[in-house]
């Protein structure tokens, strides 16, 4: 949190990863301070970092899974969310959550069957079933193909002429996630975003806060994989809603039963 807070929107040295994806030196500086504490403390564990990912794959073993910082445009740009995301896989399953906001101060924190904190304090999801009462929050991510773009606008589309009652987009995947967490929205979802940094800690945080966490495209519960990371959490009954419309509706107007689920 100090060296984040330290440079934060005054980030001089940055560079590119490909295309418009970002990292700075804080990012590797980040990441350097939680593996040093975290292999002193579990020198048997294993580590797999976003700006070291290729050094490990996520294995049965006990792994943790570090997103130095999580929002690095909005670090850069000065905006104020920006985490840090430290979770901990074990059987390739999410056991153990921390995400900390440090310009907010805010540590969202939670480890399998003892429930979701915020700065200590228990925290719940929201029951929200009806798309018409439900904010919404998303992310687009570094990629800019026609075929990625494309599906983005669709899916946005469809869940604001459903009707939903409102669309944010946080710049955090792990944020957004823990916002569903806290009960301050509805539901979160992103597809083909970074990789399993962005979705670990905040996973069991979700899980442990009464909402579901799910693979976006098959709404089946969400599983810890290697590679881009597809997501959506909320409501069981509001994620269902949000899939039928996404997925079961055509591609230009939304059917007559779809609209009828949405306002049930």
């Amino acid at each position: 949190g100090k060296i984040i807070r330290s440079s934060h929107g005054n980030v001089r040295n940055k560079r590119s990863k490909g295309g418009i994806d970002l990292v700075t030196k804080y990012d590797d500086e980040c990441e350097k301070a939680c593996f040093q504490y975290l292999k002193k403390m579990f020198p048997s564990h294993k580590f797999i970092g976003e700006e070291s990912a290729s050094e490990n794959a996520l294995t049965d073993a006990p792994t943790w899974i570090v997103d130095p910082i999580d929002g690095t445009h909005n670090f850069v740009h000065g905006q104020a969310n920006v985490a840090v995301s430290i979770g901990l896989s074990i059987s390739r399953k999410p056991v153990l959550g921390v995400v900390y906001n440090p310009i907010k101060d805010e540590l969202f924190s939670a480890m399998k069957g003892q429930g979701a904190f915020l700065n200590g304090m228990p925290i719940r999801a929201r029951n929200e079933s009806k798309l018409s009462d439900s904010m919404i929050l998303t992310g687009i991510g570094h990629s800019r193909t026609d075929k990625y773009v494309s599906s983005s606008m669709k899916y946005l589309e469809k869940l604001i002429r459903a009707p939903i009652q409102c669309v944010r987009m946080l710049g955090s995947c792990a944020l957004g996630m823990c916002e569903v967490a806290r009960g301050t929205c509805s539901a979160y979802y992103e597809f083909n975003v970074g990789g399993l940094w962005d979705t670990t800690a905040a996973a069991i945080i979700v899980c442990e806060s009464g909402a579901s966490c799910q693979h976006f495209f098959s709404g089946r519960d969400f599983e810890l994989k290697s590679g881009k990371q597809n997501v959506i959490c909320g409501d069981p009954e509001l994620l269902k809603r949000m899939h039928d419309v996404m997925f079961l509706s055509s591609n230009t107007t939304t059917t007559t039963s779809t609209k009828r689920k949405a306002t049930e």
